[in-house]
């Protein structure tokens, strides 16, 4: 399988009249309907990350998928039940869903103070009907926290028990992380691998491809400005190997 896939990140699908403060990490639902139509029309299958793993490792699991795209969600926003998730089951695609396992049923406080509007968050019950369906379900930490800034303790917390809560709440195996904001702590492999998670996303990664260091797969924010060739350019193998540039940059004197 191609090292470079395309894992895509989005937090909330809301009707256009809605983006306002939730920029830039909203698009509008005929935006993600337009998108999904994209992915399709350009021969994409949508896989989860579990079956990257498997596939990574070359353990022959899984669909044999010809060209591969993953679709993540941060954060489980409830308006994603209503605009992304009817969609998604049209077109038979799969996504992960990425959920703070502390907020269940709240809201988004961790934005209080941004500007950003107060988000109702998906349930327990929610989460279970998801992945009753297939979806996958995975870990954003126990209360949104920046790991990069939290001690090693709150670390191994928000990783551990986090896992341990949403699968309880949904009897499924929890996997992978996604760390919050991006940010991912000195060690994060380390601690991943002690939570037991097989793997790790992020916005920004060092890593030469996007699934050649597991505890921080890179992925790709879209956006309401993902349009046309945009969104066509976004999914390629050259924006993956620019990506790796920028990403050094951006990351150079970070631990």
């Amino acid at each position: 399988m191609n090292s470079n896939i395309p894992i895509l990140m989005f937090h909330h699908v809301v009707p256009a009249e809605n983006l306002g403060a939730l920029a830039p990490f909203a698009v509008s639902r005929d935006l993600f309907t337009r998108q999904l139509d994209r992915l399709q029309h350009s021969g994409f299958e949508t896989i989860t990350l579990e079956e990257l793993f498997y596939a990574r490792q070359g353990k022959g699991r899984g669909r044999d998928v010809a060209k591969p795209v993953v679709i993540t969600f941060d954060d489980c926003a409830s308006d994603l039940l209503t605009y992304a998730v009817p969609e998604l089951k049209r077109r038979r695609m799969t996504a992960t869903f990425f959920a703070v396992s502390g907020k269940l049923g709240g809201y988004n406080d961790w934005d209080a103070g941004q500007g950003a509007p107060k988000i109702p968050l998906m349930t327990g019950d929610d989460l279970r009907h998801l992945a009753g369906e297939g979806f996958e379900i995975g870990s954003h930490g126990m209360s949104h926290a920046n790991l990069r800034q939290s001690p090693p303790e709150q670390i191994r917390r928000e990783l551990c028990d986090s896992r341990l809560m949403l699968e309880k709440t949904t009897g499924r195996s929890v996997r992978f992380f996604a760390y919050p904001y991006g940010e991912y702590p000195q060690g994060y492999a380390r601690y991943c691998r002690e939570a037991g998670y097989d793997g790790a996303v992020s916005i920004f990664s060092r890593a030469p491809t996007v699934t050649s260091d597991p505890y921080c797969l890179r992925r790709v924010l879209i956006h309401e400005g993902d349009r046309g060739m945009r969104f066509r350019f976004k999914l390629s193998r050259l924006y993956q190997r620019l990506r790796v540039h920028v990403d050094r940059r951006v990351l150079k004197g970070v631990a």
